[in-house]
């Protein structure tokens, strides 16, 4: 998969596994993964595994799978954005994480907004998903501005206990 997209200030590119080191932060800092349901990873290594079990993989297997996400200004690896299959509920779903210093500048919405155009235009899906824990609610308004709406609620085993919202919206 060599799918580059590039926004106003941001490059979309598939991860490969020499993303691990940079893409370490994002697996570690409790305020990203607060709501996630992931236990922080213990290495890089650990990191370069994941990476490679899951967007590397997905990319082989669907076509597609969760994108780095770049800061044009300086090239460094800010967080992902992107589309990624979900079996249990046979969907399409819409996620995104970045680096806590780059919350609250529109980049989420921004990247998402790049993602939904490649899922429609080059994927021709009709209709995305995207999981939201229910005290997110930085993560619930990137999906309502990005013209996402709660659909049900629904249980993951990797978030145990919690109802997830489920936003839902037609492409």
């Amino acid at each position: 998969m060599k799918t580059i997209i590039e926004t106003e200030r941001l490059l979309l590119r598939p991860f490969t596994t020499d993303d691990a080191e940079a893409y370490f932060p994002l697996c570690v800092i409790p305020e990203v993964i607060r709501y996630v349901g992931n236990k922080p990873m213990a290495s890089v290594e650990e990191v370069r595994a994941s990476l490679l079990e899951g967007p590397v993989t997905d990319y082989k297997k669907y076509g597609f799978g969760r994108f780095a996400v770049v800061w044009k200004e300086s090239g460094q690896l800010i967080g992902f954005s992107g589309l990624k299959y979900m079996p249990p509920f046979a969907e399409v779903e819409l996620g995104y994480r970045l680096l806590p210093e780059f919350w609250g500048k529109g980049l989420a919405q921004e990247a998402g907004k790049a993602s939904i155009k490649f899922g429609k235009e080059s994927l021709n899906l009709t209709k995305l998903i995207a999981l939201v824990h229910p005290e997110n609610e930085g993560s619930a308004n990137v999906a309502r501005k990005l013209g996402f709406e709660v659909e049900k609620q629904v249980r993951m085993e990797l978030v145990p206990g919690v109802d997830m919202n489920m936003f839902a919206r037609d492409l």
